[in-house]
Parts: structure tokens; C-alpha cells; sequence
């Protein structure tokens, strides 16, 4: 069941129409309508998605994360994101340990 309430920036919610529970945390709300219907801008913290996608959603189409979802999600975008941030190994590389990896020119 679809729970229905006042969403916030800052909420982290779960879309109820996805294959698979990917916690996203609320960016913006558009209060729409004469009822409480509202528009939610939602960034996944986990996912298929590059970074930055942006998600859009009516409440009706979202529940609360529970507090485990959402800690193991953080934990999933951190390491996601620090994979993203960290060099690749060579790069990462003194410049002098660098030169002793490179073949030396006329060397097959």
C-alpha cells in the first residue's frame, strides 16, 4: 500500500514502481493541484543511474525508506562514488615507480 503523506527535502524515499528497492533522497517538492498531490525531484543514492540523475515522481508513486534501506544505500554510494573519485591504479603511481613499469623503447 501506497502511504500517503507531505514529503520534505531532505525525506528519503523508495519509488514503489521500480523492480527493486533503490532508496532516493528528496531534492525538491512541487505542491500541485487543490489537493496535497506532489511532485518530487529525487537523486538515487544507488542504482543503474549515472551520478546526478535526477528522478521524478508523484508522492502517490513513492513510500519512506525504511532506516536499514537507507543505510545500506549510503554505504553503497559511498563506495560508489570513492570508485568513481579514485584515479586508476598507474595514475596513482609514483612518477619514478611509474617509469620502472614502462618497457623500455626498442624492447618487444
Amino acid at each position: 500500500m501506497v502511504e500517503e503523506r507531505q514529503y520534505v527535502v531532505g525525506d528519503f524515499v523508495v519509488p514503489v514502481d521500480l523492480p527493486r528497492t533503490f532508496v532516493c533522497f528528496v531534492t525538491n517538492v512541487h505542491d500541485i493541484g487543490v489537493e496535497d498531490d506532489q511532485l518530487l525531484e529525487l537523486e538515487p543514492l544507488d542504482g543503474p543511474w549515472p551520478l546526478g540523475t535526477q528522478l521524478v515522481r508523484m508522492d502517490t508513486m513513492v513510500r519512506l525508506a525504511t532506516t536499514l534501506e537507507v543505510g545500506r544505500s549510503l554505504e553503497e554510494s559511498s563506495d560508489r562514488a570513492e570508485h568513481l573519485r579514485r584515479p586508476p591504479a598507474a595514475a596513482r603511481l609514483p612518477h619514478a615507480a611509474y617509469e620502472q613499469i614502462q618497457p623500455s623503447p626498442g624492447v618487444a
